[in-house]
């Protein structure tokens, strides 16, 4: 990126690399997609090239063109800024939940003998003289593990894991 410092002035000639400056806008190289920051980057990408608009007509002393580049810059600022925004708020809260989710099963203690259960049901593919069936399992295990409520609920694990390729 173009680095200005304190009281430096605005370049007079184009930079040899602004095409790539612009460019770089657009190419995403930090990992991070999703339909809002795309538009975001656009938008910036539209912002920046109304503010040069914006320098040419004020350099062809086209003031009233130079006026409306500016303000169509601006709100292309803020659109960019806003979308950015939306996406961060959104990521922001999606990753909030899956934490508060993880956490909340983390405390459950079903979820301790869902694996627990598992690990037997495990054992019953490789002794499968052990149960006559998924509901036999299931009772087995309602019996085993207190929090557990639902032979339905142990059926449909069942399921799940058989789903699960080995």
């Amino acid at each position: 990126m173009m680095d200005f410092h304190e009281n430096e002035e605005i370049p007079k000639l184009k930079p040899d690399n602004l095409m790539q400056e612009l460019l770089d806008l657009l190419v995403i190289e930090s990992g991070i997609t999703g339909h809002s920051f795309m538009m975001a980057r656009v938008a910036m990408l539209i912002c920046v090239l109304l503010a040069v608009e914006c320098i040419f007509r004020i350099d062809g002393n086209d003031i009233n063109n130079s006026l409306l580049a500016y303000g169509q810059s601006s709100m292309m600022l803020g659109t960019g800024m806003a979308l950015g925004g939306a996406y961060f708020r959104k990521d922001s809260l999606s990753s909030n939940a899956r934490r508060a989710n993880e956490v909340r099963l983390a405390n459950d203690p079903k979820q301790a003998e869902k694996i627990n259960v598992c690990e037997c049901w495990d054992e019953w593919q490789k002794q499968p003289d052990r149960y006559k069936g998924k509901a036999a399992f299931a009772r087995d295990m309602l019996n085993k593990y207190e929090s557990l409520e639902s032979h339905r609920v142990i059926e449909r694990w069942c399921k799940e894991w058989e789903s699960v390729p080995s």
